[in-house]
């Protein structure tokens, strides 16, 4: 399995920007980009998603079915081991 280096956006000075946030700016770019795209326990109740799952799916069918699982953290966010 391989594992991607996290990627540090910059963000707008004067502007705090939450997981929701960032979310919604990744999910906007990977729909322009053609991918579906699947939000995983986006609630603010418990979700039924499994430990350690990824925050969004993506898969690409027209290339050959590329699939990414992204893991959405603010500045503050701590990464589970589990993650």
């Amino acid at each position: 399995m391989s594992v991607a280096r996290p990627l540090r956006l910059k963000r707008l000075p004067g502007t705090a920007q939450t997981e929701a946030d960032i979310q919604r700016g990744i999910v906007q770019w990977l729909e322009v980009s053609g991918a579906a795209v699947f939000r995983i326990g986006g609630s603010k109740r418990r979700s039924t998603a499994a430990t350690g799952a990824p925050d969004i799916l993506a898969c690409w069918p027209r290339s050959r079915g590329l699939f990414v699982g992204i893991e959405v953290k603010s500045r503050s966010g701590k990464l589970r081991p589990e993650q």
